[in-house]
């Protein structure tokens, strides 16, 4: 079965894993496209393929290594000192 590219609220959340309460969030820090309402206010409704370029340099939260490595090298960064 194809996946649907316009993604309801608990859609996004779960593609994204995240909570859904984080979506909000993530739209103000600019982290995620704002969804689409052109099916009315109280359909909003995001766009897979926007969330998943948006999200295609972050590292993977089921690679807790990877991750752990990233948040490294961004503190040592943020410190002036190499990783």
């Amino acid at each position: 079965m194809a996946q649907s590219r316009w993604l309801s609220p608990q859609a996004a959340a779960r593609h994204l894993d995240v909570r859904i309460d984080a979506l909000p969030r993530l739209v103000k820090a600019k982290r995620i496209p704002a969804p689409d309402y052109s099916l009315g206010p109280r359909s909003p409704r995001y766009d897979r393929e926007a969330l998943d370029k948006r999200m295609a340099g972050g590292v993977a939260s089921r690679d807790p290594d990877k991750a752990l490595e990233a948040w490294r090298e961004k503190r040592a960064q943020r410190q002036g000192r190499a990783a």
